[in-house]
C-alpha cells in the first residue's frame, strides 16, 4: 500500500542503501569495529517493505535480514539453505519459502508451516498472504539453476490448517 511505495521511494533514494539497487553499497557488512567492509550482497530476494524497514532474503548469506533508512542492517533469522520469498500471516508471523517448503519463523528459529514437495519437483519462490490467513506461493517451474530453459510453473494456496494445493498452473515465472 501506502506504507511500501513510500519505503521503496526513500530506499532507492538514500546512497547507504544502494545494496538494492548496487550490492555492496550498504552497512550491512559493517564490522564490530564500525568499518564497512567492501563485500557484496550475491543475491537478493523476497524483498518487503513493513514496519519502517525493507525485508529481504540473502540467499548465498543464508539469512534473512533488514535494513532501515540510515542503512543499519540486522539479521533476523539464520535459514539452512538458499532463502527466497518473504511475507506475514495476520498474526504477524514471518514466512520463509525455503525450496519445496514453506517455514514460519518460531522464537529465534525457523519451523515447517507447510510443506509443498508434492505439488511439483521445482522450487517455491514468492508468497503473498491475503486476509485468511490463506498464504499464495509460486514455484518457478524450471531448474534455474540447473540452467534449464523457462517453462510455466505453478501457483499454490497453503490454507491456515496447513492444506497445500496448487489453484493456478501455466503460470511463467518472471
Amino acid at each position: 500500500g501506502k506504507d511500501r511505495g513510500r519505503l521503496a521511494g526513500s530506499f532507492r533514494r538514500r546512497r547507504e542503501l544502494r545494496c538494492t539497487i548496487a550490492p555492496g553499497l550498504c552497512r550491512c557488512h559493517a564490522g564490530r569495529d564500525g568499518v564497512t567492509r567492501n563485500r557484496a550482497h550475491k543475491v537478493l530476494a523476497g524483498w518487503k517493505a513493513r514496519d519502517g524497514k525493507l525485508w529481504f532474503s540473502d540467499m548465498h548469506d543464508q539469512r534473512v535480514k533488514t535494513v532501515d533508512l540510515d542503512g543499519r542492517c540486522e539479521e533476523v533469522v539464520r535459514v539452512e539453505n538458499d532463502p527466497s520469498g518473504l511475507g506475514w500471516l495476520p498474526d504477524g508471523r514471518l514466512l520463509v519459502v525455503h525450496g519445496s517448503e514453506l517455514r514460519v519463523r518460531e522464537g529465534t528459529g525457523l519451523v515447517r508451516y507447510a510443506d509443498l514437495s508434492a505439488l511439483t519437483p521445482y522450487p517455491f519462490n514468492d508468497i503473498t498472504v491475503d486476509g485468511t490467513g490463506t498464504v499464495y506461493v509460486n514455484s518457478i517451474g524450471f531448474d534455474l539453476m540447473g540452467g534449464e530453459q523457462p517453462r510455466p510453473g505453478v501457483v499454490a494456496a497453503v490454507t491456515p490448517d496447513g492444506v497445500a494445493r496448487v489453484v493456478a498452473s501455466g503460470v511463467q515465472f518472471p
